[in-house]
């Protein structure tokens, strides 16, 4: 009798304290930035437009999927290279289907959607496109070969 309530209470202590997402999705994701022009500096601002992160491509970059409870998050990688167009890309999140795994489970759905789930930030998943950014940057027209003053060429004057 003593060993099942104690497997009847770790069981509950389990149910009570994990919603389908929390066990099995996660709250970070990573993010590889590539561009076609090798070390190019981007930015990643998140929804506020606050910079976030700096960075030089290629490189792996970790997200949080969430802002705050019920409230997913979005950012926005920009490339920003003095020799090549600027571009940028959307970072956005879905809600997970394991979420939604919680009806399953009628007596504790209310806990696990209303607030394990939310407040471990992990009913937010990473949209697929979005897990590998490639930029494709164009060369700006203007291009500059001078790098000192003395370098620039002198108009040739005639004198009468």
């Amino acid at each position: 009798m003593r060993t099942l309530t104690f497997i009847l209470t770790v069981w509950l202590l389990i149910a009570f304290t994990s919603g389908c997402s929390t066990l099995f999705s996660n709250s970070l994701y990573p993010v590889m930035v590539r561009s076609n022009a090798q070390n190019v500096q981007f930015e990643v601002f998140d929804c506020f437009q606050n910079r976030i992160l700096t960075g030089v491509t290629p490189q792996l970059i970790v997200l949080p999927s969430s802002y705050l409870p019920f409230i997913r998050q979005r950012y926005t990688v920009l490339v920003n290279d003095p020799d090549y167009e600027s571009a940028q890309m959307p970072v956005t999140f879905h809600i997970d289907g394991w979420y939604f795994a919680n009806l399953f489970i009628p007596p504790l759905a209310p806990i696990a959607m209303l607030i394990i789930d939310p407040l471990s930030g992990r009913m937010f998943t990473i949209d697929n496109y979005c897990r590998n950014l490639n930029f494709n940057l164009r060369r700006t027209n203007f291009t500059s070969e001078i790098n000192n003053i003395d370098d620039m060429p002198h108009p040739e004057v005639t004198t009468p």
